[in-house]
């Protein structure tokens, strides 16, 4: 993570061309279960000089556990009018598709691609489960948190993006293009 400044991941050339303001984008292209207390600081440090200016979120990353994630959106969603643009300009996997989500706008580059899977897919923890039926309700319970994560996002079109149409998607662990992505309102802009 870093924040105003790019890392070998991400291409600075597609960065520059949309004239961004470095000083608010923050760069997520590593492991996101080291990087989310960083991006976590870095992201309210932001909101904190100016609270009404778009904060970039730019990101390539092959995802991780998505559970801190799906809790810091719908923080930034209930409790924070700063606008928040989210960039894809490689890939956002697993749980970076889920951050990508976050964005009031959704921008992809080109030649980027979400990748989309059911949330219980990588579950690790059986949170404390005490019966099979208890565990089950768990991943059941995480499968629908990690699909309203996209179907919350701003600008989806419920005629193009719905519940089953995620669930197919999710079930099938689909890679989306930007083209798709675009058409299916799971992004705003190809850049």
């Amino acid at each position: 993570m870093a924040l105003g400044r790019c890392t070998s991941g991400t291409p600075m050339i597609e960065i520059q061309q949309q004239q961004l303001d470095l000083d608010r984008t923050i760069f997520i292209d590593k492991d996101l279960i080291e990087e989310y207390d960083k991006i976590r600081a870095a992201y309210f440090s932001l909101i904190k000089r100016d609270p009404h200016l778009f904060i970039n979120l730019v990101i390539t990353s092959e995802g991780g556990p998505s559970t801190s994630w799906t809790s810091f959106g719908r923080f930034i969603r209930a409790f924070t009018s700063t606008p928040l643009r989210t960039i894809c300009t490689v890939k956002a996997y697993s749980a970076g598709s889920l951050i990508f989500m976050f964005g009031k706008e959704r921008w992809m580059a080109n030649d980027s691609a979400l990748f989309l899977h059911n949330g219980n897919k990588r579950v690790e923890s059986t949170w404390g489960a005490k019966t099979f039926r208890d565990l089950a309700d768990e991943l059941e319970f995480s499968d629908h948190c990690y699909r309203m994560t996209f179907l919350d996002a701003p600008g989806i079109d419920p005629q193009k993006m719905n519940y089953a149409v995620l669930k197919k998607l999710m079930d099938e662990e689909s890679t989306i293009t930007a083209q798709q992505a675009l058409e299916l309102t799971l992004a705003t802009r190809i850049i």
